[in-house]
């Protein structure tokens, strides 16, 4: 189970990842993002979070990116 917030500020986003980020929970995160986000920083707290499959790692490495 994956629990997502997101805080936004004038020139930042930042995305609170607790739990399991995997395949469709991984998905739907990138989908939320791209959806938020126009020309801010991300911020992505991972300290919460206990477990990435590949979907998960393909979901950060595209957040990486943004």
């Amino acid at each position: 189970m994956l629990r997502a917030e997101i805080q936004s500020s004038a020139d930042t986003l930042r995305l609170t990842l607790e739990g399991r980020l995997t395949g469709e929970d991984a998905e739907r995160t990138r989908t939320l993002i791209t959806h938020c986000a126009a020309d801010v920083r991300l911020l992505v707290d991972l300290t919460e979070l206990v477990f990435v499959d590949a979907a998960g790692e393909a979901v950060l490495a595209f957040f990486g990116r943004f």
